[in-house]
């Protein structure tokens, strides 16, 4: 991947890096409304091309974009980036029934 923590980059050029391969991102989303994210205040969820979950939070510790999809293991890869595109943090080879609460962690409170 890459892309380097506190540089700014374009929508387009995140999905680039962290995107492998097309996944069924409805079925991730799925599993996410399984859990409370909803308390993250999160909104505006964009379909990146299958590639790519893209959407906005408003969570107690960080506020902006998240964006997940999937690497060449099949683990999940999570970006989190502010508002205008600044890279805060980046989570790799995340297992299929981690992502909630390792962004949990990032964006609301530890857990």
């Amino acid at each position: 991947m890459n892309l380097n923590l506190n540089q700014k980059y374009q929508q387009h050029e995140i999905v680039k890096a962290i995107a492998c391969r097309q996944f069924d991102v409805n079925e991730t989303l799925s599993q996410l409304r399984h859990f409370e994210i909803w308390s993250w205040g999160a909104t505006k969820f964009v379909n990146c091309a299958q590639k790519a979950l893209q959407f906005r939070v408003t969570g107690l510790k960080h506020k902006g974009n998240v964006f997940i999809a999937l690497n060449a293991a099949d683990l999940y890869d999570v970006v989190l980036t502010t508002s205008r595109g600044t890279v805060k943090c980046i989570m790799t080879d995340i297992y299929f029934d981690e992502p909630f609460y390792r962004m949990h962690e990032k964006i609301e409170v530890s857990i």
